[in-house]
């Protein structure tokens, strides 16, 4: 069974239509999926899930420490919760583009996770650092401030061989495994797919959401 927690629509820097990311899922025979717009979570409300396709909220956070923005995907929360409509009306709020320009601290983001009954990952650990040994110290520093509970190995961003790394380290630290191919309705990124297929039994996180 094929899987992707990791896709845009237009609501923030996609190309395509919540039900254009629907059919294309489907095509692609993706049986698991997940919205993961930036800052917002419209796509939620009032939402008719296909019966052949399984859809788990999510978001992705943006984040800023140290002067540096990271990327966070949150899975599995109530879209009516309190918590997260706050969030959601903030970021519109304080977003110029409806997604962007809008980051809270490592406090706000897993105060948010405990008061939603979510799960938070780090999103594309390869983006942010040059080498794996500090990609695996952030990851560590994480978990022990924070207690991140899971890291997304799975990413268009990474290679196979650093996709492998990130799975060890996970497993190192006792963290569940995330992945997506962070679609955004355009070549060469594509539902499913992230430099290999993501099959479900490739996800721990699945085991809780």
């Amino acid at each position: 069974m094929i899987c992707d927690l990791h896709i845009h629509t237009n609501l923030s820097d996609g190309k395509s239509t919540f039900n254009e990311v629907i059919e294309r899922s489907m095509k692609n025979n993706v049986k698991i999926i997940s919205i993961t717009d930036h800052n917002r979570i419209d796509n939620y409300y009032n939402l008719i899930k296909p019966a052949d396709l399984k859809i788990i909220n999510g978001v992705e956070i943006s984040v800023l420490y140290n002067n540096y923005e990271y990327h966070f995907l949150m899975y599995g929360f109530d879209p009516y919760n309190k918590h997260i409509i706050k969030y959601n009306n903030d970021s519109i709020k304080h977003s110029k583009k409806n997604f962007n320009n809008y980051c809270i601290s490592l406090e706000e983001l897993f105060e948010l996770e405990h008061n939603t009954n979510s799960i938070v990952a780090l999103a594309h650990p390869t983006k942010y650092f040059n080498n794996i040994d500090e990609i695996e110290k952030f990851i560590l520093f994480l978990k022990k401030e924070y207690n991140l509970r899971a890291v997304e190995c799975y990413n268009t961003s990474a290679s196979v061989e650093q996709q492998d790394k990130l799975i060890k380290i996970s497993n190192k630290y006792d963290l569940y495994i995330s992945g997506g191919s962070d679609y955004h309705g355009k070549p060469p990124r594509e539902i499913g797919y992230a430099n290999r297929l993501i099959y479900k039994e490739y996800l721990s996180i699945l085991n809780i959401l």
